[in-house]
């Protein structure tokens, strides 16, 4: 936690900088007694602009503008100069707490179904070689297939929290829309729906933002399939038997669900060897596939060293070897992932799940009074059933409903009552 602390002439008294892992920080922005609603109008516009978050928010009984999306505390304060939107030298003061580091171990869990898709590429583009050099129409398949799903799971096995939080206020949106509730044009859920970008590909990106597993299993079953076909084609039985143990495996990751991480922590009931080994297979699906993939790279191999022993002058089997370690590196990796994105550190923290929070709570505080309670309460029951946030329906309802409450005399939230004076603060 880094804190600055600005003189009285400061249009902004105090800027709270929080720190969550490798995420980028978020910052608590406090307003000057004196401030006006021109003023801070201006500065949340401002900032609003250059494409951060800006969502009023009550902390700890404070009221607060918190700001998220850029990267680094000198690139907010930086803007904040330049615009004389903070005034003076600030005082200073680092708090120990917030500034923590993932482990290797964390490391690698995070990153595992991003590395394992580039280990893939590697053996993937090995496969369909060998393909080629044979002249195996289905592993020519299997290796393009393959090498499409080792490319979502490189670009999307470890997208960061920041997309998933977009998403879901996104979500939201829509969601308060189908309510029949139209949202202001100057509140922050607004500006992130008129973001937002319709049509296939953005469609697409998203489903493999959210689903990026699950996705990529579902294409490793078709190359998978089509190498079984090319085993029974060309009497490879070892080919046959990698093409089997891989289809089978994937089948299983595709319909066993993966544990919620809040599920995980609870206590498992007492039961059956059956039960307690279902419970296992349920925290983590892909630990079985990543085991299966193993089996699977081992017949790879043993087919590679048996076409290198019947024929040596045909070249294939080389890659074939490349594929088998690679997928190895891949399938040691994809053991120890998370089929679901939650589970891999995709949870939303307290300030980020703040975010969605103060969002709805603004947006609900300009609809009429008598709507704001129905709504909250829909909403919040919405929100609890995304796997990102935290807590049941009644805990989120009661953070909203404190949003909310607060939302009437929070000084970020109010509105200028005209341009004129905006505009010559901005000009200083």
């Amino acid at each position: 936690m880094s804190i600055y602390k600005f003189p009285s002439q400061s249009p902004v008294q105090e800027v709270l900088f929080h720190h969550a892992n490798d995420r980028p920080p978020i910052a608590l922005l406090t307003a000057a007694e004196g401030a006006t609603a021109d003023q801070l109008s201006v500065i949340r516009r401002a900032m609003g602009s250059g494409g951060w978050n800006c969502v009023p928010v009550t902390v700890g009984g404070k009221d607060q503008l918190q700001v998220s999306g850029f990267q680094k505390e000198q690139q907010l304060l930086s803007f904040m100069r330049n615009y004389h939107f903070c005034e003076g030298e600030p005082e200073f003061v680092a708090e120990a707490g917030d500034h923590a580091k993932r482990s290797v171990s964390e490391w690698l869990q995070d990153k595992s179904l991003e590395l394992s898709g580039w280990s893939y590429i590697v053996g993937d583009v090995s496969l369909l070689a060998s393909g080629i050099m044979s002249g195996r129409s289905k592993e020519i398949a299997s290796g393009l297939f393959y090498t499409a799903g080792g490319a979502i799971l490189a670009r999307y096995g470890n997208v960061k929290t920041e997309h998933h939080l977009k998403e879901v206020a996104e979500i939201t949106g829509e969601y308060l829309q189908k309510q029949a509730m139209e949202l202001p044009e100057d509140c922050g859920l607004f500006s992130i729906m008129k973001e937002k970008k319709d049509g296939v590909l953005p469609t697409i990106d998203r489903f493999l933002t959210r689903y990026p597993s699950q996705a990529t299993i579902g294409i490793y079953s078709l190359g998978s399939i089509s190498m079984l076909q090319s085993g029974l084609k060309h009497g490879k039985f070892l080919d046959v038997g990698y093409g089997g143990v891989a289809t089978a495996a994937n089948a299983a990751a595709i319909l066993l669900p993966e544990k919620c991480k809040r599920d995980q922590h609870e206590v498992p009931a007492s039961g059956s060897p059956v039960n307690q080994w279902w419970n296992w297979m349920q925290e983590k699906p892909l630990r079985m596939v990543g085991a299966a993939y193993m089996v699977g790279a081992g017949l790879l191999g043993m087919s590679a060293y048996r076409e290198y022993k019947d024929n040596p002058k045909q070249r294939s089997y080389i890659f074939k070897f490349v594929t088998a370690a690679s997928y190895l590196i891949g399938d040691a990796l994809i053991a120890i992932s998370s089929k679901e994105h939650t589970n891999a550190d995709g949870t939303f923290d307290k300030d980020e799940q703040r975010r969605i929070e103060a969002l709805v709570a603004e947006a609900i505080s300009r609809q009429p009074k008598e709507l704001q309670m129905p709504l909250l309460h829909n909403v919040a029951g919405f929100l609890a059933d995304q796997k990102e946030m935290s807590g049941t329906s009644m805990s989120i309802a009661k953070s909203l409903e404190e949003q909310l409450m607060r939302m009437s005399n929070n000084p970020w939230a109010m509105r200028a009552d005209s341009g004129s004076g905006a505009a010559a603060f901005l000009n200083r």
